[in-house]
């Protein structure tokens, strides 16, 4: 499937899942004042990084290998905490930072190998592709945390916006004329449905009453947690890296959280004894 029209299914049928949580919402947005500034933000800026973000990714998926292009894009958390601490703090903490790097070496753990071995030989605009959307991403998290008001009742709007213009995208490019058919559109859809719906509106929450640094830290959880799914299909063969990625991402959110230096040591005695 053509990567425009991939993110113009997923992004409308996201759309489609939170239109409850804009339904629930609709008295409390009545009642809240947001300034011009704020809406042109929320209105105009957000639904193109999350164009930038969902399109470019896919984009690079298609140029580049995925697990060099994934690799690439999955420096947005480290992205994201370096921004939210300079914006809120003026200052970065180190424990953040190092909290951060064990977390992105957990990822870089699952990811690397694969990475190293092809030599990052693909094509470079892949690889621009998969650094844009993982500033996106950075970019698109910290606009919502900093938001004076909660950005997911809206965000039905904001996915079809966004849908609208990589269906537009994918018109001038001329790579499909027909919607696709069967499995590939099952697909599209539970992309949307999932982590392009309901999962989003689960990212707001936890950034707008959860600490930056270690929800953060905690997004690199997601290569994991797809390496176990693929494990427990019976997609992938049973590796040595995963529960060790797991433990890098854990630590690294707990560092980040400001449980301290030597938790990490301690744990990382513990990793090897074992």
């Amino acid at each position: 499937m053509p990567p425009f029209q991939l993110t113009a299914i997923a992004l409308i049928s996201g759309a489609l899942a939170v239109l409850p949580m804009s339904l629930r919402g609709r008295e409390a947005r009545r009642s809240v004042r947001v300034s011009w500034q704020w809406k042109l933000v929320i209105f105009g800026l957000v639904p193109l990084l999350v164009l930038g973000a969902v399109g470019a990714y896919l984009a690079g998926l298609g140029m580049a290998p995925t697990a060099e292009a994934s690799l690439i894009t999955y420096t947005w958390p480290v992205m994201f905490i370096l921004i939210s601490q300079w914006a809120f703090h003026r200052r970065i903490a180190l424990p953040v930072i190092a909290g951060a790097l064990i977390a992105f070496a957990g990822a870089a753990l699952l990811l690397g190998p694969e990475a190293l071995n092809n030599g990052f030989s693909g094509n470079l605009t892949g690889y621009g592709l998969a650094l844009v959307a993982g500033g996106c991403w950075a970019l698109y998290s910290w606009i919502w945390q900093a938001t004076p008001v909660a950005i997911a009742p809206v965000m039905p709007g904001l996915f079809l916006l966004a849908g609208a213009g990589a269906a537009a995208a994918d018109t001038v490019s001329g790579s499909a004329h027909a919607l696709p058919s069967g499995t590939a559109l099952v697909a599209g859809v539970a992309l949307g449905l999932g982590p392009y719906g309901l999962a989003m509106v689960a990212w707001d929450l936890a950034l707008r009453k959860g600490p930056t640094a270690l929800v953060g830290s905690l997004a690199y959880a997601v290569p994991v947690l797809a390496a176990l799914f693929l494990l427990l299909a019976g997609i992938a063969a049973p590796d040595w890296r995963l529960p060790l990625a797991a433990v890098l991402v854990v630590l690294g959110s707990l560092v980040a959280a400001g449980y301290g230096a030597s938790l990490c040591i301690k744990t990382m005695r513990i990793v090897t004894r074992a």
